[in-house]
């Protein structure tokens, strides 16, 4: 009883109420995001159904603000969590709240807040519900910006577990960026920034035992430079951080560096973007305790192509925190339209190389070995006002060694997309996507098959099937329908889902198999 008033509850908040009638001079905003699945039992899929055969995840969150004061506050229940979600985020939490003051480049914080310091590779504090991750610290952060001159922000605050605070560990930082061609008056020309942060995190040590191996206080610095001019932009950091000696990184007491190097280049239809990157025991956890992302203070995404095809993104890479050295070049050319090869609204190519090394098991015989490798090619054009195609092919070599069931196989594969799109009219149209994957290794080859009918601006249908015929013989079949209207958006399918990664920014989560019905629905106010 108790969790279906909740369920009600949450729900109903989602639903517009007149902010205006609240307050003359202020706003209020808000929105609802609730994902549901009923599981079944499926054991040709490799499926076995949770104990209450159901989970929901589901978010309300309202902002408001009145003169030079904002806040809000943000509700989550999982009644339980879907599968692939930590236990420990189970049953409803006030998730966030703040109350935030702005005047004159000046901001103070109260309460629950994100933020970043430079990429992130030092500290990050962000929500990404997908992966079902809220690092949030709960304290005070404060910031003034002088004209983009000169940026200051300091922060005191302790750290997200999951649903709960961990008030033995403290976290205090600060951050300054300095525009040195502004300061000097001479912006126009181009600009140079530098910039730099540190942070501590205590955390008071919990026996005896402990002291000697692990320091209660752990420290990082960053500095950065970033030079931007006519469509060229450089981009480095260094950070140093004594180690954060913990269960996960095996109590390992190695100082932690990481170097981070980008360059892009932008000028009429071209773009160049070049990023090198080394890491050496760059974990850093909230708790020495723990060992999973979701208690992670900084944010170390895997720098690779991030695929949107499921076959090409069956094994995607995810950052060795031990150590790792790699990059990527990505690059993508538009052909203006009106051109021969561009055709009436232009036509896009993109390329993009990546490719990671790390040490081996065996360093007297090789001290580093492949982790992985990705060549993508691809491009999108219109023919006519009527037709849309994309193409996409990838070749891939993934060591599994640093896989989620590490071997020391290594899996290459070559895959292949198509993907037509074919607009009937302003409001119908139908699209239909195959693609189809080679490999020698793992379950061997795959297709798969996609056919979707939209009618705008609400309905949406879709079917599709992934097939293994290389080794398992299964299907992974779904279909579906989306409803969207105004600010509402409610969708429906049923399917089967192999055991795989789910990404957002390049951050992963292991998703186990399972086959059921998804009920999404997300509105705003």
């Amino acid at each position: 009883m108790r969790r279906g008033i909740i369920i009600c509850a949450m729900l109903a908040g989602g639903f517009s109420v007149s902010a205006q009638s609240i307050w003359s001079q202020g706003y209020v905003t808000g929105g609802l995001e609730s994902n549901s699945i009923y599981y079944v039992n499926d054991p040709t899929g490799g499926s076995i159904r949770p104990e209450g055969s159901f989970g929901s995840n589901n978010y309300v969150k309202v902002d408001f603000g009145v003169g030079l004061i904002e806040g809000g506050l943000q509700m989550e229940g999982y009644f339980p969590q879907l599968l692939g979600y930590p236990e420990q985020l189970k049953g409803f939490s006030l998730s966030n709240k703040y109350i935030r003051f702005r005047d004159k480049g000046f901001t103070a914080t109260v309460g629950d807040f994100y933020d970043q310091y430079g990429s992130g590779l030092l500290f990050r504090a962000y929500e990404e519900r997908s992966l079902g991750l809220n690092t949030s610290l709960e304290g005070v952060n404060l910031g003034y910006n002088w004209d983009g001159k000169i940026s200051l922000r300091a922060m005191v605050g302790f750290p997200k577990a999951f649903k709960e605070y961990n008030f033995n560990s403290r976290i205090i930082g600060a951050d300054l960026s300095m525009n040195l061609m502004e300061l000097a008056g001479h912006g126009d020309l181009f600009n140079l920034s530098l910039e730099g942060s540190f942070l501590n995190k205590h955390q008071a040590l919990e026996s005896e035992w402990m002291e000697g191996l692990i320091s209660p206080d752990v420290n990082g610095a960053s500095g950065r430079i970033i030079f931007d001019w006519n469509g060229l932009t450089l981009k480095g950091e260094y950070v140093a951080r004594n180690s954060d000696v913990s269960v996960y990184n095996n109590y390992d007491t190695q100082k932690s560096r990481a170097v981070l190097a980008e360059g892009s280049y932008t000028r009429g239809g071209l773009g160049v973007n070049l990023t090198f990157r080394q890491i050496i025991n760059a974990g850093f956890q909230s708790d020495y305790n723990q060992g999973t992302m979701y208690t992670a203070l900084n944010y170390i995404p895997a720098l690779t192509q991030q695929h949107t095809y499921a076959l090409a993104a069956l094994n995607p890479y995810q950052t060795q925190m031990s150590g790792e050295i790699g990059g990527q070049a990505d690059v993508y050319y538009f052909f203006s339209r009106g051109t021969k090869i561009g055709g009436n609204r232009g036509m896009r190519v993109h390329a993009n190389f990546s490719t990671f090394y790390g040490p081996s098991p065996a360093p007297e015989i090789k001290p580093d070995e492949l982790y992985f490798r990705d060549l993508t090619v691809d491009g999108e054009r219109w023919w006519g006002k009527h037709v849309k195609t994309v193409v996409l092919y990838t070749w891939q070599t993934y060591n599994n060694r640093v896989g989620a069931h590490p071997s020391y196989e290594f899996r290459r594969s070559h895959t292949i997309v198509a993907d037509v799109t074919y607009k009937i009219n302003n409001k119908h149209a139908v699209r239909a996507e195959y693609q189809h994957l080679w490999s020698g290794q793992g379950d061997g080859n795959w297709c798969a098959g996609t056919l979707e009918y939209t009618i705008s601006p609400g309905w949406s249908f879709s079917a599709s099937d992934m097939w293994n015929y290389g080794y398992t013989r299964t299907h992974y079949f779904n279909g579906g329908l989306s409803y969207s209207h105004s600010r509402i958006r409610a969708a429906l399918n049923f399917g089967r889902f192999r055991e795989g990664y789910q990404c957002a920014g390049g951050v992963c989560r292991l998703i186990p198999a399972y086959t059921g019905a998804n009920f999404t629905l997300t509105t705003s106010f």
